[in-house]
């Protein structure tokens, strides 16, 4: 999700660095972390209802409920 937030201040904040997977789009190099906790790390498509997370050996998919966040790295988990 994207947040563009003008404070009373003038000061403006910005959404993270990196863009969320778009459905349907390119897969990018990234993580999930899910609501349990654990962290997948993969090349990453959003497909309709989940995420399809390709890495050497194989693929898992996850339902997008399932999913906390789609970070870069565990540094941007970790600040979210």
């Amino acid at each position: 999700m994207f947040w563009i937030v003008l404070l009373a201040s003038g000061n403006l904040i910005l959404p993270p660095a990196v863009a969320q997977p778009v459905a349907g789009g390119p897969a990018q190099v990234g993580l999930v972390v899910l609501e349990n906790g654990n962290v997948v790390r993969g090349n990453i498509r959003l497909l309709d209802d989940h995420y399809r997370v390709e890495f050497p050996g194989g693929e898992l998919r996850v339902k997008v409920k399932h999913v906390e966040m789609f970070c870069k790295d565990l540094d941007q988990a970790y600040q979210q």
